[in-house]
């Protein structure tokens, strides 16, 4: 019994975890590259993930319980696979990833105001190459400048970034938003859409 409750939660988790991280996901080397081979296919691959676990587990309990232990797995299955497919997963992530990681946003933030940072840290194609620690908050490694707001520099942590051009992510704005602020997502325009606290919005 327990290896297929084992199969079968590891795969409903593969499925979330899936659907949670679909904009970084999407901005790795790995993915364009499948992108190009396989396409909308790729679109695919989380819901192959949930119906290859509950076969498994399905196989696994058969042996024990026949058709009422395979129901007993088919039904929970079915029902979560519901919810992922209603779930905005984008605004889940938007919001839930800034709230878990308050803390190195606001260190990033600090780090937005210090000219002498901003100045004199190594740069890269996107702007200034963020401390180590704090990488992980950018799909680029980098605190990009994509705008001014009434005078004062927006700075951008991408999300996600397209080829050639494109990006969505979280952007710290000082004071009241500007409507006629143009701000480039390396190579489109992008406004703000949620606000998220303590300056920081979702642009896209």
């Amino acid at each position: 019994m327990w290896p297929a409750v084992v199969v079968l939660v590891t795969g409903w988790l593969v499925l979330a975890g899936l659907h949670y991280f679909q904009l970084r996901i999407a901005t790795t080397t790995l993915f364009w590259i499948a992108a190009v081979y396989f396409g909308p296919l790729l679109s695919a691959v989380p819901w192959v993930v949930l119906v290859g676990a509950t076969a498994i587990a399905g196989r696994l309990i058969w042996r024990r319980a026949r058709w009422r232990g395979v129901a007993a797995f088919l039904v929970p299955s079915v029902v979560v696979g519901v919810v992922v497919a209603l779930v905005n997963w984008q605004y889940v992530y938007k919001v839930s990833w800034y709230r878990l990681h308050r803390s190195d946003f606001a260190a990033v933030a600090r780090l937005a105001d210090d000219r002498t940072w901003t100045a004199t840290a190594p740069q890269g194609y996107y702007g200034p190459k963020l401390p180590a620690e704090y990488q992980y908050l950018s799909t680029v490694d980098s605190l990009s400048r994509i705008g001014v707001n009434r005078g004062t520099p927006v700075w951008f942590l991408s999300q996600w970034a397209g080829i050639p051009d494109g990006a969505i992510g979280y952007a710290h704005i000082t004071g009241d938003i500007d409507e006629t602020a143009e701000l480039d997502g390396f190579g489109d325009p992008v406004k703000p859409t949620v606000y998220l606290g303590d300056g920081w919005w979702w642009v896209e």
